[in-house]
């Protein structure tokens, strides 16, 4: 598994991400609109669900033409009833707003080890708070859901009790983890090969 790292952390990538970002409203879009027509591209997709399980695949398809459907439900009877800001709100949540997404997704990997076989060198659990916890569907266990990744988000919390004794350090709130990040940033300009090695628990 080779984990593909966010290359634009600049304070100009994170405005633009912050307040509009078309390509993430796009790409969302047109995935959605494939799996509706039962279509899987790329190694990533068809290794999640292959063709030797045709039963998720067709869970996947239905949920994605079931998420379509709603929207342009949405779409159409706010547009009819004069309700415009209802999609630009719901539909459209994608296209703007996406700071605390940002700020939440560059902290799993960045600066952390690639091409390792022990997610805990390569992936970063942060512990948030319950409500950005919430809204980030719990994937700031990250490690956890790199290393089980069958179990549901919502059961993500409850992992973490289990393993956390076997995981390195984990940044308590998104300052500790981002003074992290930018820590290691800072000497990848002057040393473009380092990468953070996490200290891993001695085994018991």
């Amino acid at each position: 598994l080779e984990v593909v790292l966010p290359t634009d952390l600049t304070l100009k990538g994170f405005c633009y991400t912050a307040i509009i970002e078309p390509t993430n409203f796009y790409y969302a879009v047109r995935q959605t609109i494939q799996f509706c027509r039962g279509q899987l591209k790329g190694e990533w997709e068809n290794h999640l669900f292959p063709e030797s399980n045709p039963k998720q695949r067709r869970r996947l398809f239905n949920c994605s033409r079931f998420v379509l459907a709603g929207h342009v439900t949405i779409v159409a009877v706010s547009l009819a009833l004069g309700l415009w800001l209802l999609p630009l709100l719901i539909t459209c949540g994608r296209f703007y707003g996406s700071w605390l997404f940002y700020l939440c997704n560059n902290t799993q990997h960045v600066g952390l080890q690639d091409k390792v076989p022990d997610f805990r060198l390569c992936c970063r659990t942060v512990i948030l708070s319950p409500f950005p916890r919430f809204l980030y569907w719990q994937m700031n266990y990250h490690t956890e859901h790199h290393m089980y990744a069958a179990v549901p988000c919502y059961n993500l919390g409850k992992l973490h009790k289990l393993v956390k004794e076997d995981l390195p350090h984990c940044p308590h709130g998104l300052i500790e983890a981002w003074s992290q990040i930018i820590a290691i940033l800072k000497r990848q300009k002057t040393d473009p090969e380092y990468q953070f090695v996490a200290e891993l628990p001695k085994p018991g």
